[in-house]
């Protein structure tokens, strides 16, 4: 966690990753997108860290770039 998360150890979002915890807020480590045929939408490929995703949920992702 250490290694990919960046944001604050000391909240419930952290807690729930540490735990795996599938009533934390989601968080999925995405590690790659693959865009549609129009390239309007990406499918993703990604491991959730905590929270419940399930086939067919919609999410929004944020890119950061270090």
């Amino acid at each position: 966690m250490e290694h990919t998360y960046t944001g604050p150890l000391n909240t419930r979002t952290a807690e729930g990753m540490f735990q795996c915890d599938a009533n934390a807020p989601l968080m999925v480590h995405v590690g790659k997108l693959f865009p549609t045929q129009d390239c309007e939408k990406f499918d993703c490929f990604g491991r959730v860290l905590s929270g419940t995703l399930a086939v067919g949920d919609r999410v929004k992702v944020f890119l950061l770039l270090f």
